[in-house]
């Protein structure tokens, strides 16, 4: 009896743990034998448009759409630490604005399934889902190509827990931000799978050299014979995500993967394909779906990669294409209305954005000079919206909903900690500002609007019945003058003591010493000419930049530790030019521009004005002025922590060093003067105390697409 209970006890143990992998957890599935079923599915491409058959019109789908990143300013992305209010809190804001698709870039965490699930069932504004699919980082820049067995296999692992995902049917344990257990089911919302986001196009170069005469014939979808290896992969991947989802659930959901101007269908004439560079090609067209497949496949692209001299350098060659035709146009109407032309699927932009950090990555963005405002950015975001409908393509999707701490872009990265740099707002970081929700400090309110009001620090030096009052967040440091009669006719020096490894008491063109040695200059020298300087000794992009800037190494002969010479701070950008004869274009020709990112910028920088400048860097009240400046431009690599730059003289390169206190001070713009300098303590944390804001572009886009 008892060795029956015992056989009766495991297999009830057994039955329930095989069930809750079957269900819950998803990891265990067992094809089943080909038999006639009811397949479901909400979309469906019909010629070049994407229908909603959930519908009962059956109208095709236009999409409006916002990419969700998976960070919030103080949080690692990886750790997923936006809850399911805040979701909930954002979706209800996204269908305020008109969006009607949510893409996010890979497998979110549980909360925001429930979110969206909530957010549906509770709202008349549906927001579908574009569920992305990818791959870790490391591996897609590893030594292997794509058919690979791990390379391979974790494409078609991570599809399947996907599809597992959106059906509510998911455990994934020592997740790194915890378990995650999906139960909510939110299929019916799913609009697409899109499998990977930017290509490495040396993985696709290498596979397609490495594989010649790959081919893949599937239940859903094939390669056709004109495909490239790497594209037969791709066949392999969403064949199998097609397949494990019809036969599991029932379900087929459109598939796409994710293209981009450096993977697109065309060739181009060798100065740009090698200089952009562009050598890889990827084609929806080369895919076959068969009927059993009911949804089907469309293109999409992103555009964030859009090299401007792109038109210039495209060629015809297998295509039936007018290039003259789309080449008298402008931008993004020029290559988009090329795309929906060569293509005879339905196309998506499924990425476009621009932001408005302070820093660049070169000189122009669509002809405007430096920065752009939230002004500027809404107005990109609104006309090239129109101008992607106007080309004939079934919408596009918004880079991003919010920003990101922890993006870091190719001309900051170099003088930033990458572990800590989601705990502090770096708006030098171009990647960092493309969201149309950006976060700052919840208590302190410093609007560079000339007012007083949000200053109640006490004065820390007066000098010349001028106070001196500081005061610093999680993005800037933050100075005001207030005198009585001040103008902006009136021209202040402000000193900046950072590292006691350099500085100079004097600064030689300016005829102005100083108590201690400064490595920075403030020189407020009204609306126009107020700028930042730094000693050239402490200047981050010579150290770093000299030999792509003036064809110098910056190490032979290093500025002296105490040098008097001060210039402009600048960072290094994209000079953005293709040589026809590269070998023989001057040396000068190809060295990276430079940008004076030290000019401040005059603007009222109260949100709340007609008048108002986002990127506002100084501005003039009655006996009053204030300032605002990054921490990056101080060489900060992690204010949290009090971190900045070591000698980089010293380490040939860029070292750490922690310290509590800088030391300002002031002095009137004139030969002879000599300013005064106090300490002012640095505040560290732990986690960033912050609040979301909405830009402005939010609110063009509402009245644009709602």
């Amino acid at each position: 009896m008892k060795k029956y209970l015992i056989i009766v006890s495991l297999f009830v143990v057994f039955l329930g743990i095989g069930y809750y992998f079957y269900y819950f957890d998803g990891s265990l599935y067992v094809p089943q034998k080909e038999e006639k079923k009811e397949v479901h599915y909400a979309f469906q491409v019909q010629g070049q448009e994407l229908i909603q058959t959930s519908s009962k019109k059956k109208e095709p789908f236009i999409v409006k759409g916002v990419t969700l990143e998976s960070s919030q300013a103080g949080f690692h992305r990886r750790e997923l630490s936006i809850d399911k209010d805040t979701y909930l809190d954002w979706m209800g804001k996204m269908a305020e604005m008109g969006v009607n698709t949510i893409r996010v870039r890979a497998v979110m965490d549980a909360d925001f399934y429930e979110a969206l699930a909530y957010h549906n069932l509770h709202s008349s504004d549906t927001l579908y889902l574009m569920q992305g699919i990818g791959i870790d980082e490391s591996m897609d820049n590893s030594s292997v190509d794509a058919f690979d067995e791990l390379y391979l296999g974790e494409w078609i692992q991570n599809a399947k827990v996907a599809v597992d995902v959106v059906h509510g049917r998911k455990q994934i344990w020592n997740n790194l931000a915890g378990n995650q257990n999906y139960q909510q089911d939110v299929s019916k919302w799913v609009l697409s799978y899109v499998v990977g986001d930017y290509w490495n196009s040396g993985m696709i170069a290498y596979t397609n050299h490495q594989q010649s005469g790959a081919s893949y014939r599937g239940n859903y979808i094939s390669a056709r014979s004109k495909a490239n290896p790497f594209e037969v992969m791709l066949a392999q991947v969403m064949d199998e995500l097609v397949s494990y989802e019809t036969d599991k659930y029932d379900w087929q959901h459109l598939v796409t993967f994710a293209n981009s101007p450096s993977t697109d269908p065309f060739l181009y004439r060798e100065p740009f394909a090698a200089q952009a560079p562009k050598y890889s090609q990827l084609d929806i067209s080369h895919f076959e779906s068969h009927n059993r497949f009911q949804t089907g496949l469309f293109a999409s692209y992103q555009l964030l990669d859009y090299h401007p001299k792109l038109m210039d350098y495209i060629l015809a060659d297998g295509t039936d294409l007018d290039l003259k035709k789309y080449q008298k146009l402008n931008y993004p109407a020029n290559y988009i209305s090329m795309l929906t032309a060569y293509h005879k699927e339905p196309l998506v932009v499924l990425g476009y954005g621009y932001s408005t950090s302070r820093g660049v990555i070169s000189l122009q963005q669509r002809g405007i000079d430096g920065p752009l405002t939230e002004k500027e950015q809404g107005q990109l975001l609104v006309k090239d919206y129109k101008a992607f409908i106007d080309s004939g393509t079934m919408g596009a999707v918004i880079s991003s909903w919010q920003d990101d701490w922890s993006a870091r872009a190719w001309n900051t990265s170099f003088s930033t900690n990458r572990h800590t740099n989601f705990l502090w707002g770096n708006v030098q970081d171009y990647d960092s500002g493309f969201g149309l929700v950006g976060f700052r400090n919840q208590k302190k309110n410093h609007q560079i609007d000339g007012k007083k009001t949000e200053w109640s620090t006490e004065v820390l030096l007066k000098e010349s019945n001028t106070s001196l009052r500081v005061d610093s967040d999680e993005e800037f440091l933050y100075l005001s003058l207030e005198k009585k009669g001040l103008s902006p006719d009136d021209a202040w020096i402000l000193p900046l003591d950072i590292t006691g490894k350099s500085g100079s008491k004097s600064w030689s063109e300016g005829g102005v010493t100083f108590q201690k040695p400064a490595d920075f200059l403030l020189v407020i020298d009204g609306k126009e000419n107020s700028r930042l300087m730094v000693q050239e000794r402490y200047d981050a992009v010579r150290a770093n930049y000299l030999m792509q800037t003036a064809g110098e190494d910056p190490y032979i002969k290093p500025p002296e530790v105490d040098s008097p010479n001060f210039h402009t701070v600048n960072m290094v950008v994209k000079h953005n030019l293709i040589f026809d004869d590269i070998e023989r274009t001057p040396r000068e020709k190809k060295w990276n521009p430079l940008y004076p990112t030290g000019k401040l910028q005059y603007g009222n920088g109260n949100r709340y004005t007609k008048n108002f400048n986002s990127q506002s860097d100084i501005f003039f009240g009655k006996d009053f002025v204030e300032v605002r400046i990054p921490w990056q431009l101080l060489n900060f690599s992690n204010p949290a922590f009090g971190a900045i730059h070591d000698d980089y003289y010293q380490h040939y390169g860029v070292e750490e060093i922690e310290i509590e206190q800088i030391a300002i001070g002031l002095a009137k713009y004139a030969k002879g003067e000599h300013a005064k300098m106090i300490t002012y303590p640095l505040p560290t944390w732990e986690r960033p105390d912050v609040e979301e804001f909405y830009k402005e572009s939010y609110y063009m886009l509402k009245y644009a697409w709602k």
